[in-house]
């Protein structure tokens, strides 16, 4: 193991905690408070975007400060590396007790998801997207509190290109919302809301909400996982977290509530609650059982304890080994020994002699290869070569044609290399010439011509195979042209002309092409509507388009009568309810004494009940009414 530094920067380091994704992470000393901090050595090997992108980011995390979140509180670089200094949690990833305990019970489990829901309310109103929650980054303290953490900061250039490549996600699969699944840039803070759920499912059952292979795998089966999620939860869980799970685990993001505060609000979080005394001793026993478990093996027995383990970490079974026979008993030997003494060692010959002819002729079955070793003088071999920014991984385009443009060649796809910060093609074989080779990211496209020489030559030049190397540099910014429309949700009709939108991520910063962007566009009246944009480069316009919901209107239905009555809006039990996310919801029977509260969009309503009661109401956007139900009939309770 590296030998452990003994300051960084200005902190002074005391232990090493573990390898994360993107590099190291450390306990050490605050230089002047001489409390316990956190540093996250982040190694970042992209262009400058990518560094201003961290800074932005990092910067916009140290603003937050939240009883529920893991603070951040510096950042700086030191030679080739950048470093986060956090809070330090004396505690445990949620991921680890689940995995030693197994289930909890539904209370525990409710508190701690309400927590983090209340966390990623704080992030949602500072037009933060989480877009990786799940239980290893939610952290319990010795206390018993909550902290999230890990808000994507510590990403390598690979990760930043899928951030903003169009169709691509990012995130852990068997968490994440199908609609960041399907792209990234879809995410928002419906798709928390429905990692949130699948967490609490995994809490409440110590089983995976969904898994598969690929995430395309785990996309196809969460419509039949969504279906079958009634059947798999445990009998005893409370009617008000079943509900919540049923909203939170919703296809269609629409149909999700809104953000963590109306989570928050559906599993009746807050801040003032005390912390349940189970999760106190819960959390403590755990850890004093990690305690005293003992330090880890030593590397021999650790090496010998896992000896016939496979690298994918399957094992293979152990058969018994016989014994050798004496030295005394094995010269001579019966006829019988010494001919199967002869096959072994003519088995590994032949086996060896019908490998080397197999991958002989695999070699020559591939048209390159058998041009290298039979015509070296007639055909030439190269490999292409592009570095490119980030964004434009998957975007760019390379073509191949003879030297006076009248046939084109096939090139074979261009892969990003290992570094991520290039695209690579395998080797081409063609007969030794001039060509033409052109390629395009965006507006810019270029043109090159070259001579391919001979295999021979190359190699007597100590350039075979040739390499083309061409660098495509940053694109030009532009200012960004924003126009927006907006309609209403339900009626589809135009709304007046006083929309009007704002920056989330940096309120009155401008908007540039190439860059990743949090706008609001609001109108008197109605909810906003947020977008997360991924904007490409070159682009010099942005449309964007809202269906807005009205502010809603708030109907108490109280029923004072001494029977159970089910009441009717405009004289339907079904309505579009606005309590969280736009959802159409069922009206339920009213035993006695009993109230409903229904959040609808503002209009005209009449209530009714089945034996022919009815009750008219008109209700502007905010206005609230009670109706009660009586013997003598319906009135209304309170004035507008």
């Amino acid at each position: 193991m590296p030998k452990l530094p003994e300051t960084i920067g200005k902190y002074k380091i005391t232990d090493r905690l573990g390898r994360g994704g993107m590099g190291l992470v450390y306990k050490a000393l605050h230089p002047t408070l001489g409390t316990p901090v956190v540093l996250k050595k982040l190694m970042l090997k992209g262009d400058r975007a990518h560094r201003v992108r961290f800074r932005r980011e990092a910067v916009l995390m140290m603003r937050i400060r939240h009883a529920n979140i893991i603070g951040v509180y510096d950042h700086f670089k030191e030679g080739n590396a950048y470093y986060l200094v956090m809070e330090y949690v004396d505690g445990c990833p949620l991921s680890d007790m689940l995995q030693k305990e197994g289930a909890l019970p539904p209370n525990e489990a409710a508190w701690i998801i309400g927590q983090t829901a209340l966390a990623l309310a704080h992030i949602h109103n500072s037009g933060i997207v989480h877009r990786d929650l799940k239980p290893a980054n939610i952290m319990l303290t010795r206390s018993g509190d909550v902290k999230l953490g890990d808000f994507g900061i510590a990403f390598s250039p690979a990760e930043s290109a899928i951030v903003t490549a169009e169709g691509t996600a990012l995130g852990t699969p068997s968490y994440m919302a199908p609609e960041q699944l399907a792209d990234a840039r879809k995410a928002d803070a419906r798709s928390d809301v429905w990692s949130l759920g699948v967490c609490f499912f995994e809490l409440l059952t110590d089983e995976k909400f969904v898994s598969g292979p690929t995430p395309a795998a785990i996309r196809e089966a969460l419509p039949r996982a969504v279906k079958t999620l009634s059947k798999r939860l445990p009998a005893n869980l409370p009617a008000a977290q079943r509900r919540f799970l049923r909203k939170s685990l919703r296809i269609k993001p629409l149909r999700r509530p809104s953000g963590g505060a109306a989570a928050a609000q559906l599993l009746k979080a807050s801040e003032s609650l005390p912390v349940p005394e189970q999760i106190k001793g819960r959390v403590n026993g755990f850890l004093s059982k990690m305690t005293s478990a003992g330090p880890p093996k030593s590397p021999p027995e650790a090496a010998q304890s896992h000896a016939n383990e496979t690298a994918n970490g399957s094992t293979i079974p152990e058969f018994p080994q016989t014994k050798a026979a004496p030295p005394s008993a094995r010269p001579g030997g019966s006829e019988k020994t010494k001919k199967n003494t002869v096959m072994r060692t003519i088995r590994p010959r032949a086996f060896l002699a019908a490998a080397l002819i197999l991958a002989l002729s695999g070699l020559l079955v591939i048209p390159g290869f058998r041009n290298e070793l039979f015509r070296p003088d007639r055909y030439g071999r190269f490999r292409l070569e592009l570095a490119i920014p980030a964004y434009g991984f998957g975007g760019v385009r390379a073509r191949l044609y003879s030297a006076d443009g009248e046939k084109e060649f096939p090139l074979p796809a261009l892969r990003p290399s290992r570094d991520g910060l290039s695209m690579k093609s395998r080797s081409i074989f063609l007969p030794t010439g001039a060509y033409r080779l052109s390629w395009s990211l965006g507006d810019r496209i270029v043109w090159k011509s070259f001579y391919l020489g001979s295999i021979r030559e190359n190699r007597a030049r100590n350039s075979h195979p040739m390499i083309i190397r061409e660098t495509l540099g940053e694109p030009p910014v532009f200012p960004l042209k924003l126009t927006a429309e907006s309609v209403h949700a339900l009626s589809g009709e135009a709304l007046p002309a006083q929309l009007s939108w704002e920056r989330l991520d940096e309120p009155g910063g401008e908007l540039l092409s190439g860059g990743t962007y949090r706008v609001s566009l609001s109108a008197p009246g109605f909810h906003p509507e947020t977008f997360t944009i991924a904007v490409s480069p070159w682009r010099r316009e942005l449309a964007l388009q809202a269906a807005l919901w009205p502010l809603p209107v708030s109907i108490s239905l109280r029923n004072l009568s001494e029977r159970k009555i089910l009441p009717r809006i405009n004289g339907k039990l079904y309505y579009i309810d606005l309590a969280a996310a736009p959802v159409l919801s069922k009206l339920r029977p009213l035993p006695p004494g009993t109230e409903l509260t229904l959040s609808l969009t503002p209009g005209e309503y009449i209530v009714s009940l089945p034996r022919g009661e009815k009750l008219n109401l008109t209700l502007a956007a905010g206005e609230n009414a009670t109706v009660d139900a009586t013997e003598e009939g319906m009135r209304l309770a309170e004035e507008l």
